[in-house]
């Protein structure tokens, strides 16, 4: 699918959200998504001050060639509460989802009502709006009860949609904008990913699905990003509040994402 056809997509998915229903032209079925969508701020001063005893799990480690559309929909039983972490655009909602582009999160608002429910959110938006460099801020939200309705390669509708407890949207440090101190950005990076897997646990799911946050476009080494995710979720034992961690990341020739992470964590 180009651009054009992913812009007309994007644009029937926010149709779909909105109506908050499909038709399934196969079936001629109408299709309910679920209810009680909406998102709302973390209060990230009480998250930093909280503190976490450990879980009663001990977690199940799986680094995956796939995406998160296509684990959630072929390796995750319906029975489990399942958190995405949406590699979030710090000022703009979807990304550029309704342009047709297609990193992460863009994907994720395809195939998904997560879109309409980040219109609902604005302190996050105007806040990381008013940075100058590429640290952002710990600013993140979560959304409940995000509707997963698309297969993320062909996009057709799905005859079962899924339902996903919590997405915590959140920005990666962004290496290549305006970073002064490498060092400064790194430890960014690492209190970042300890707030987000804080606030995973605070949402009492079971099932994580995360990736290699902030190592695209925001140039962030993913041996480096798959080091701190161990030390939050292993040695700190954060990753004791979850039944299964999946790590979602699509093999690609133009880097060693996937091959970083599942050296880590195999």
């Amino acid at each position: 699918m180009n651009r054009e056809q992913r812009i007309q997509t994007a644009q029937e998915t926010v149709n779909i959200s909105n109506a908050g229903y499909y038709i399934l032209n196969t079936k001629n079925t109408k299709i309910a998504l679920a209810d009680g969508l909406k998102s709302t701020r973390i209060n990230i001063e009480q998250l930093k001050n909280e503190h976490f005893n450990g879980g009663k799990y001990t977690p199940t480690y799986n680094v995956v060639p796939k995406t998160v559309s296509d684990t959630l929909a072929n390796e995750i039983p319906s029975s489990e509460l399942v958190g995405i972490l949406n590699f979030a655009s710090a000022k703009n909602r979807g990304g550029g989802f309704l342009k047709g582009s297609l990193a992460q999160e863009e994907a994720l608002c395809i195939c998904s009502n997560l879109y309409i429910a980040q219109l609902l959110v604005k302190d996050y938006y105007d806040i990381n709006s008013k940075t100058k460099n590429g640290l952002y801020t710990d600013e993140m939200f979560v959304t409940n009860n995000v509707t997963f309705f698309r297969d993320d390669k062909t996009y057709k509708l799905y005859e079962n949609p899924i339902v996903v407890k919590s997405v915590v949207t959140a920005p990666a440090v962004n290496l290549g904008h305006k970073i002064t101190s490498f060092t400064q950005a790194r430890t960014v990076m690492l209190n970042r990913i300890r707030l987000v897997i804080k606030a995973f646990a605070t949402e009492q799911v079971t099932t994580l699905i995360l990736g290699a946050w902030g190592c695209g476009v925001f140039k962030n080494n993913p041996v480096d990003i798959a080091q701190d995710f161990k030390l939050v979720l292993m040695n700190e034992n954060l990753g004791s509040y979850f039944k299964n961690i999946y790590f979602a990341i699509p093999q690609s020739s133009k880097n060693n994402n996937f091959i970083a992470f599942k050296n880590i964590f195999s």
